[in-house]
């Protein structure tokens, strides 16, 4: 009987071995098993990956912003909160064409538009020359400047450039100033803006209640609890409320860009 029961098994392997579809199966399971392992790694790494790099912002802010409690980031750039949820400043990203490639840059501005500190992301710059762009010596230069006075001292400006390293010094510089003015100037230059008025909180309620314009436009980003409370205020005002869709993907940079690109 045992011996019967081996044989059926024996030929039952048999037949599923020679049978043509046995390879194609065998491998779709392999494939399958390995895409499922490579899936779980890919998402435990990546949530790893954004972790850190959260962190390192959160670090790099802290740096520039000692109140700092929270930040929100706003197509392109960074408001920055302290504890009362008082808006204290901005922080954004610059990039320059150095000697050795690329040079990345965290600017931290006031509310005034008044740099408090730069931070040196990465650079390619020549170590020990260079690379000195990083240093204290360099980057506290900045510290209080409006972008009037961002420009190297020979080219009329107050920021003294590093001794063998003129071309790293010029592109930090150039890269700061140019990113700010760049912001304002879009900004300031709009065909209905009167005046650029500094906000000292999230909301922008108490500079409407000043200001009392006809028309606020709000983000359709804001919250309802947001968006509602503006229509209270501005309906007690005798004006009123235009929400605009919100496109995460469409930004002043990128309209630049493409204009670039065409021209």
């Amino acid at each position: 009987m045992e011996r019967r029961k081996n044989k059926t098994k024996n030929r039952l392997s048999e037949k599923i071995l020679n049978n043509k579809a046995y390879p194609v199966m065998f491998l779709v399971i392999i494939v399958f098993a390995a895409i499922s392992i490579i899936m779980v790694v890919s998402n435990f790494t990546m949530a790893k990956i954004l972790a850190e790099r959260d962190a390192e912002i959160i670090a790099q802010f802290e740096s520039i912003f000692p109140d700092l409690d929270n930040y929100r980031y706003r197509d392109e750039f960074y408001e920055i909160y302290n504890s009362d949820g008082q808006l204290i400043g901005y922080a954004l990203t610059a990039k320059g064409n150095g000697y050795g490639g690329e040079i990345n840059i965290l600017i931290g501005i006031d509310t005034d538009y008044n740099i408090m500190k730069i931070s040196i992301i990465s650079n390619t710059e020549t170590p020990g020359l260079g690379t000195q762009i990083k240093e204290s010596f360099f980057t506290d230069q900045f510290t209080g400047l409006g972008t009037d006075d961002v420009e190297l001292s020979s080219d009329g400006g107050k920021i003294d450039a590093i001794t063998g390293a003129t071309i790293s010094s010029k592109a930090v510089t150039d890269a700061v100033r140019d990113t700010l003015d760049e912001r304002i100037e879009i900004a300031e230059s709009i065909k209905y803006v009167d005046a650029v008025v500094p906000q000292e909180t999230y909301s922008p309620i108490s500079n409407v209640k000043k200001i009392k314009p006809d028309i606020l436009m709000e983000s359709a980003s804001h919250s309802d609890k947001d968006i509602e409370e503006a229509r209270k205020v501005m309906k007690s005002l005798g004006g009123r409320v235009i929400v605009m869709p919100y496109y995460p993907t469409v930004c002043s940079t990128n309209i630049k860009d493409k204009i670039k690109k065409v021209c």
